[in-house]
């Protein structure tokens, strides 16, 4: 097929590093939820949406399914619930997060 050489020569991996595991990193996923959590906790407490609402932004910012976004936020939830117990703020949002737009 025309430009498999080029693949193989150049782009080709021959595997993973041995002890390297393939796949998702569990590090990368919790960092990946706790953000998503915080966006839930911004939208919900900060912004007031309705529950349906905070469901389709996250869709849109993290490309998971609504059925995803709600069974991490259920395996989570103490997660929300301390951040609401320690007030969490706009500002320490900012701080933790600034990638995200957060006002």
């Amino acid at each position: 097929m025309r430009g498999q050489r080029i693949f193989n020569e150049i782009l080709r991996v021959e595997g993973c590093p041995p002890g390297e595991r393939k796949g998702r990193s569990d590090v990368l996923l919790g960092k990946r939820n706790n953000c998503m959590l915080a966006r839930y906790y911004y939208y919900g407490y900060l912004r007031n949406k309705s529950y349906e609402d905070i469901i389709s932004l996250i869709v849109g910012e993290f490309f998971l399914s609504p059925d995803r976004i709600a069974r991490i936020i259920q395996q989570n939830i103490s997660f929300i619930k301390e951040l609401k117990e320690r007030k969490f703020s706009l500002n320490q949002l900012q701080n933790t997060w600034p990638h995200f737009k957060w006002g």
